[in-house]
């Protein structure tokens, strides 16, 4: 099953319909996939570099959830915990600022929906 998204830029994107998040795939922090029940999930083009975000877009997947975990996902993703190893990673994290805090309690909140759809 595909689902068709269109970003409204004139871009279409297609999603592959999958059960688990495949090794080497992360949460992708955009939103509006039939309507809000799938979580979108992308592979990057380039992993190593933090400031990179393009994504492939002939590889992408999606993951259909509840329409609360799907918004509990695309905000730990937002804050940079698209992964359940960066989540993880997260909690490890002694939270120094509110900011931290905030990340983690997202993280918290995503980590038991990511270690059940990661594969």
């Amino acid at each position: 099953m595909t689902i068709k998204h269109d970003n409204g830029y004139g871009t279409t994107y297609i999603f592959e319909v999958v059960e688990k998040i495949p090794e080497g795939f992360s949460i992708w922090a955009i939103s509006g996939i039939g309507n809000g029940e799938y979580t979108p999930i992308c592979e990057r083009l380039h992993p190593e570099n933090k400031d990179c975000y393009d994504v492939n877009t002939q590889t992408l997947k999606a993951i259909k959830l509840s329409k609360e975990e799907v918004k509990i996902l695309f905000s730990s993703a937002m804050a940079g915990d698209g992964t359940l190893k960066k989540a993880r990673t997260t909690l490890k994290r002694v939270a120094k600022t509110a900011t931290m805090q905030r990340r983690q309690e997202k993280a918290r909140k995503a980590l038991p929906i990511l270690e059940r759809i990661t594969a």
